[in-house]
């Protein structure tokens, strides 16, 4: 005889487990502003044109004004562990030109990826840089910054991207599309953190690209 469980975890693990904290946008919903986009998870920093998409697989878009770096993250309510938690998002940038624009994502320790004093916060994200061209994994701390590159390929491309990142005792690491890319020893987080993406328009011209975030999933471990 089959037993009957009314709660999800109750099937994935004992109620003695402690539950974990866990954070999930999907990014879905008819208005801007209802469900989880800007009125429950998220806050939206910066001079943007921003919005849900009317199309298959859309999610939501970003397109920073000239000079901005546009940010969305959970009101710096930092819930996830420095050394023990992960992060999956699925996002894609397309449109303008990527020489103009960059983009992170994954945990900060502030509300904002750039324009703060590099290693003052603690971070674990995605970056790609719009000088250099490479996608990499990110740490930083108060004492200073590790970028590695993952690879050659460009971020902009207009497809989705699947990326996850993981906080360890002595390591952070960066997978794409299911793929080790790097592990970071150096300049770990080390302090609690929250999830962000933010995508930036470098100078004083308009034709940056434009940030698309379709899901973000982020847990300790």
């Amino acid at each position: 005889m089959t037993s009957s469980k009314e709660s999800v975890i109750e099937h994935l693990q004992p109620l003695t487990t402690t539950i974990k904290q866990r954070f999930v946008s999907d990014f879905t919903g008819n208005d801007d502003t209802f469900r989880d986009i800007l009125t429950y998870h998220w806050t939206l920093n910066g001079t943007n044109t921003s919005g849900m998409l009317d199309e298959i697989n859309g999610g939501y878009e970003i397109t920073p004004a000239a000079g901005q770096n546009v940010i969305l993250y959970t009101n710096n309510i930092r819930q996830f562990n420095y050394n023990a938690s992960a992060f999956i998002v699925s996002t894609s940038a397309h449109g303008g030109n990527p020489n103009r624009a960059e983009c992170s994502f994954g945990f900060s320790g502030s509300n904002e990826f750039s324009g703060i004093p590099v290693g003052s916060e603690s971070k674990a994200c995605f970056e790609q840089d719009s000088i250099y061209n490479y996608f990499s994994g990110c740490t930083s701390q108060g004492t200073g910054e590790t970028i590695t590159a993952l690879g050659t390929f460009t971020f902009y491309d207009g497809n989705l991207h699947i990326c996850k990142g993981e906080t360890k005792a002595s390591s952070c690491e960066f997978s794409h599309a299911g793929i080790l890319g790097c592990v970071i020893t150096s300049n770990l987080p080390d302090s609690k953190m929250q999830p962000a993406y933010e995508v930036r328009n470098i100078g004083a011209g308009t034709d940056g690209a434009k940030g698309r975030i379709q899901y973000f999933e982020a847990w300790n471990t």
